[in-house]
């Protein structure tokens, strides 16, 4: 089916001849519209072009690689509606070579073909980033041993002042710091000199004209304006007949004095003059006064806002001009020196890479932009640059927004220009609003001052709106509305969230099967509220509630089908949980999996933050210093050595005074527990060897022999996610490898190195196995997460804090502003910081939470169906009840918010169309071991159900018991002789006797014989077992048919010769081997004699002569659950089950046309009574057998009692 496409994104796909700004909000399509551009120009007959005369852009590798597929995708099908058109037929052979790619791919191809001109090495290649953090380090090191070595007044100086007792490493961070952030412009040495050029200040007129100056101005006017319209607020709140009306006088006068100093044009006066407000206390209110609390709290609290602004703020800013030029001058020798030290580094640091002819990533576009531009002047373009321009009929940029000054500098180079040097062929496409690469320099305000120029209507510089949204329900789309006009403004973040910014749903779903299903939601939770003295981390409360409202969804909740557009149960794979960073990863997945659900962590983890490297690495590092207590700690509790947290505090409690590895020494020889003794010596031993080892093996070797010799690579690989672990172990393998390619060897320069990788956040990834699809919850971050979409998005740790310390240390660094830093007077000992570096932490500041927005932005606009807010957030209950709805907070409460919660919370409490708010009792979200041991059991964890309906019905669900729990444990074969078993417990529990003493000792006495240890240790059944064995034995072999088995009356003569009969049988029996000896001594002949005079014996011999007589039947029949009165642990079923149960039969025989049972019984008993008790169901379940397989009934069951030395009918009883 044709894609039906709205008005906007035809003109993005065909209008040309301009440059063209397309400004498209999430899910609006943007992709599609820019493949399909390219298609259309294809698809131009009048003006057809190639696709290789399109240069496109992406963010990312990964992005290209899928837009080539799309756009190949597109011309295939083209093709089939015009398979003879061998234009398009072309396009397929020319794909390939598109110059489709990633700007630094660009820059890279530009450096390959015009190296010449810069005097460039074209067998360059780029340095792995570990590679180049060496450099680095040496690069540094060296110029700093310089500057000491020629003892240089000015660096010793500033080395006194910003390295305190000789620390170097604030210094270095500093000149590493202010490199990188140089590196972000076009010309890096001119933005370094104009940095030092602020500093060159030497009067107040001249402080004045400062654009940093200027900002701090323009913020004290908001702060101003904010607390003038908190006390009108205030005001009118006070006037109310049921307001604190004797606030109204210090209100009045408090509005007075702040609206006079308002309007001073002097911002020096005008700050000054704030010393002047007063603030005294409100007058007393007590309950005579009849005023509403609710009212008086908001008026206080409003009060108390608008003193933390004069006071926290504009006075902090109350500093004379006078004594700030002053400030500057002496600052202004640090910042010529910290300028100067960061150009010889740079310097520097470029020369080392030139000897290894390597590039990075900020180099690669220098060069490119000095093939194209003229470093000199007004950087005009160059020849090359022209050249480039002709060979493009269209610059295309994906995510402009995330552009920087240096690649807008080259783009803008080779773009083609009108007489009035505008650029006609360039189309961007970007959404400011998902602007969230600041940290990687990007910068936001290229796309909003071309927003701002950019007109709607058709002319040579275009902007074109797309604002309808395909992704999301109208649920997501309206609290994400709400939320960011109310807070997303121009003066936090230079982005407005205005009428053209609104999203609007474009597409329409099935609805929901109840009216909330898609109802956005606010889980929170507030640790205070936790009960007793041991606390929970913040991050597993809020798991343990994200796992909560997870189970109560899957399979219940219905949401849209990717695929047939249907509403289906929801999986765990359609949920996502996305957070600003995954430090407390773990903690989340183990609560989770704790609660049963499977989830995975999408992220690139750095390969050192694994857990399976990381203990490996503080193995090396114990073999390299065993002095390192925290890491050795580490390997003895690991699978390594094995110790448990007492045995660790055992060796710890046994030595208290030195250093840990002493203790383990020590406790290895004369340590009290001889297990944890035994432990220690080995892994001495174990270290003693790889100590020696070091000696010849490479560090590569080394690793592998660690895994050889303590077999952790094979259990790595047997954990959970074991292919995941194993192929990071191998990745630090050739790791090792890589760094001893590089000439260093030493196990200390390795370890030392990945430490530096580590402090300096350079990430090294895990291995990478593929996309495995799984019915999984995913975790993500939020930058990860960019570009795609979830049918169910929790938002989570929106309460953690937000990052501010870009706002903090000796040196500040903006854009616009240049850099800031503290005023140190080394005689006089005195440090302060400036106003100028004050305005820079706010401008940043300012910068940062206008991130944090547009981050927030992006996390909700992931969701299609469900959004879901969670947080931790401290007297949250007492937040929701006393703060209103906001919808235009003021610019210090947005300013000042500490997390994404502070700017949600004020916004949407008290919008109960758009979102449900429920908090959870931290005491009643189950702790992982309760959880795992009670996994299944309800666990009622909302304090506040928000409608008794709903919570009915969750009580319904939670309470809901699977009717055939019991059919889940049936077994599927039972044993006659395991239901005899319970019949016989039964009857014992009944009529509990000790068994007669002499028929005891009858059966005991009889012969001793010899069984081996290893069978006694294991298996020694009891005697009387044993006789009831030999007694069955004997009676399946003897022959019936015999005369001595007649049952008549005899004379003792003839008695006399069936003893001597029966005892040669037993000979025989064991001779012929079929009995063993033991048996056959156990017997005794005088009850065995009682049995052959019996009736039963005697009809026994009757069918044994006629061939009706059968022994040791086994039997298998398959009967109702329920039959069965009950089964082994689990009672009695009451189920038409089928059930399997098998046995053997000791005798039965025909007469006429019916059966006769009988069971030989040796057990003691007191009566015949207690023995009809005991096997009354066994003989039962016998019939049935019989009667099934014979197709005859059973008309007798009989009992033959050995110790009571008589026959038994059960049909009599």
């Amino acid at each position: 089916m044709a894609i039906k496409w709205n008005d906007d994104q035809l003109h993005a796909m065909n209008d040309q001849g301009r440059s063209i700004l397309v400004s498209a909000a999430a899910g609006s399509g943007k992709t599609a519209v820019l493949s399909n551009r390219i298609l259309n120009r294809l698809k131009d007959q009048d003006h057809p072009v190639d696709v290789d005369e399109f240069l496109v852009l992406t963010y990312t590798r990964a992005a290209a690689a899928e837009m080539k597929e799309r756009i190949h995708k597109l011309i295939s099908e083209e093709i089939e509606h015009q398979p003879e058109n061998e234009h398009l037929r072309r396009q397929l052979s020319l794909i390939n070579n598109a110059q489709i790619s990633t700007i630094d791919s660009f820059c890279t191809q530009v450096l390959r073909n015009y190296f010449h001109l810069i005097n460039l090495d074209p067998a360059f290649r780029i340095g792995e980033e570990a590679e180049l953090l060496l450099l680095e380090e040496e690069a540094l090191a060296e110029i700093l041993e310089e500057k000491y070595t020629e003892k240089d007044e000015r660096f010793l100086h500033f080395m006194e002042a910003y390295a305190p007792n000789k620390k170097e490493l604030p210094v270095e961070k500093m000149i590493k710091d202010l490199y990188k952030f140089s590196q972000s412009h076009p010309y890096p040495e001119q933005y370094l000199k104009q940095c030092a050029d602020n500093f060159n200040i030497t009067d107040k007129e001249k402080l004045s004209k400062q654009e940093w100056m200027k900002f701090v101005d323009a913020i004290t006017k908001s702060y101003i304006e904010g607390a003038l319209e908190e006390l009108q607020e205030a005001i009118v709140l006070a006037s109310d007949p049921c307001g604190p009306n004797k606030y109204l006088e210090n209100l009045n006068a408090e509005y007075d004095a702040i609206l006079k100093i308002k309007d001073e044009k002097d911002y020096f006066e005008r700050v000054q003059r704030f010393e002047q407000v007063e603030f005294h206390n409100l007058p007393r209110i007590t309950k005579k006064d009849e005023v509403d609390e609710g009212l008086k709290e908001r008026v206080k609290a409003l009060r108390e806002d608008v003193k933390k602004k004069i006071k926290e703020k504009i006075k902090d800013y109350a500093i004379s001009a006078e004594e700030e030029v002053a400030a500057l001058k002496v600052c202004k020798e640090y910042a010529d020196e910290l300028i100067h030290l960061t150009m010889q580094y740079a310097k520097r640091f470029f020369e080392k890479k030139q000897e290894k002819n390597i590039l990075d990533f900020s180099d690669v576009e220098h060069l490119a932009l000095k093939v194209l531009r003229n470093e000199q002047g007004h950087h005009e373009i160059t020849d090359a640059a022209r050249e480039l321009s002709q060979n493009y009929v269209e610059i295309m940029v994906d995510e402009y927004q995330d552009s920087n000054y240096v690649q807008e500098a080259i783009l803008t180079a080779i773009a083609r220009t009108d007489e009035q040097g505008i650029a006609v062929n360039m189309f961007m496409v970007g959404d400011i609003k998902q602007s969230i690469y600041r940290f990687r320099m990007a910068r936001p305000e290229l796309f909003a001052e071309k927003y701002s120029r950019f007109t709607l209507e058709e002319s040579k510089e275009q902007k074109i709106l797309l604002k309808q949204n395909y992704r999301s329900r109208d649920e997501v789309v309206d609290t994400t509305n709400c939320i960011f006009e109310a807070i997303m403004h121009a003066d936090l973040g230079k982005v407005e969230y205005d009428k053209s910014a609104r999203l609007v749903r474009g597409s329409q779903f099935v609805l929901p099967e109840h009216e909330k299903d898609f109802k956005s939601e606010i889980l929170l939770v507030d640790p205070n509220e936790q009960e007793g003295n041991i606390k929970e981390e913040d991050s597993r409360l809020e798991a343990r509630m994200i796992a909560t409202r997870i189970q109560q969804m899957v399979g219940t909740l219905k949401i849209t089908d990717a695929d047939t557009k249907e509403l289906r149960p929801a999986k765990y794979r359609d949920i996502v949980l996305l957070s600003r960073s995954l430090r407390n990863s773990t903690e989340i997945i183990e609560e989770l999996e704790d609660y049963g659900i499977p989830v995975k962590c999408v992220q690139k983890q750095g390969l050192l933050d694994s857990r399976e490297v990381r203990l490996i690495l503080n193995l090396l590092s114990v073999i390299d210093n065993r002095r390192q207590d925290i890491a050795l700690a580490s390997v003895l509790y690991s699978p390594i050595v094995g110790l448990s947290e007492q045995e660790l505090a055992m060796i710890r409690i046994a030595d208290q005074e030195e250093t840990f590895y002493e203790a383990v020494f020590a406790y290895a020889k004369e340590g009290e527990d001889e297990n944890l003794r035994e432990k220690l010596k080995s892994f001495l031993q174990l270290l003693d060897e790889y100590t020696r080892k070091c000696e010849y093996l490479s560090l590569r070797e080394l690793i592998e022999e660690i895994y050889s010799s303590t077999g952790y690579l094979n259990y790595a690989a047997m954990l959970p996610a074991g292919e995941q672990r194993k192929a990071n172990l191998l990745l630090l393998v050739e790791k090792a490898a890589a760094y001893e390619k590089e000439g260093y060897k030493s196990l200390y320069r390795f370890i030392h190195y990945l430490s530096e990788l580590k402090k300096n956040k350079v990430n090294i990834d895990e291995a990478d196995l593929g996309e495995i699809e799984e019915d999984v919850v995913t975790l993500m971050t939020i930058h990860k997460s960019k570009g795609l979409e979830f049918p169910i998005v929790f938002v989570c740790n929106m309460g953690r804090k937000i990052n501010t310390q870009d706002e903090k240390g000796s040196l500040l660094m903006h854009a616009d502003y240049g850099i800031g830093m503290n005023m140190i007077d080394v005689e006089r000992r005195v440090k302060a910081d400036t106003l100028m570096k004050k305005a820079l932490a706010d401008a940043v500041h300012n910068d940062n939470h206008g991130e944090e927005m547009r981050v927030l932005y992006v996390a909700l606009t992931r969701a299609k169906d469900k959004l879901v807010m969670t947080g931790v957030y401290k007297k949250c209950e007492e937040m929701l009840e006393h703060q209103q709805y906001n919808a235009t907070p003021s610019y210090y409460s947005r300013y000042k918010a500490a997390c994404y919660l502070d700017w949600v919370i004020p916004v949407l409490n008290g919008k109960d169309h758009l979102v449900d708010i429920t908090v959870y009792d931290p005491n009643r979200l189950e702790s992982r071991s309760r959880v795992v041991e009670k996994r299944g059991n309800v666990l009622r964890i909302i304090n506040k159900p928000f409608d008794e309906k709903v919570k009915e019905e969750i009580e319904r669900r939670l309470l809901w018991k699977y009717p055939y729990e019991k059919e889940m444990v049936l077994p599927t074969k039972v044993s006659v002789s395991e239901l005899k078993h319970l019949d016989i417990e039964k009857a014992v529990e009944e009529n509990e006797q000790p068994p007669r003493m002499e028929y005891a000792q009858e059966i005991s006495k009889r012969q001793e014989y010899y069984v081996p240890s290893f069978i006694k240790e294991t298996q020694e059944a009891p005697e009387g077992a044993l006789y009831g064995t030999a007694v069955h034995r004997f009676m399946e072999l003897f022959d019936f048919t015999s005369e001595y088995a007649d049952g008549d009356e005899h004379d003792e003569n003839w008695k006399r010769q069936r003893s001597r009969y029966l005892e040669q049988c037993k000979e025989e029996f064991v001779k012929s081997g079929r009995m063993l000896q033991e048996d056959a001594d156990r017997l005794i002949l005088s009850r065995l004699e009682s049995f052959f005079d019996s009736e039963a014996c005697a009809r026994m011999h009757k069918a044994a002569q006629k061939g009706l007589l059968f022994k040791e039947k086994p039997f298998v029949m398959g009967i109702e659950a329920g039959e069965v009165e009950s089964f082994p642990n689990i009672g009695h079923v009451d189920s038409k089950e089928l059930v399997l149960m098998q046995g053997i039969i000791d005798v039965y025989w025909e007469e006429e046309d019916y059966v006769v049972l009988l069971d030989y019984k040796t057990d003691y008993v007191e009566s015949k009574e207690d023995l009809i008790k005991k096997y009354f169901g066994q003989l039962d379940n016998y019939k049935k057998a019989l009667e099934r397989t014979l197709a005859k009934p059973v008309k007798e069951k009989i009992l033959y009692s050995f110790c009571l030395e008589k026959e038994i009918s059960l049909d009599e009883a």
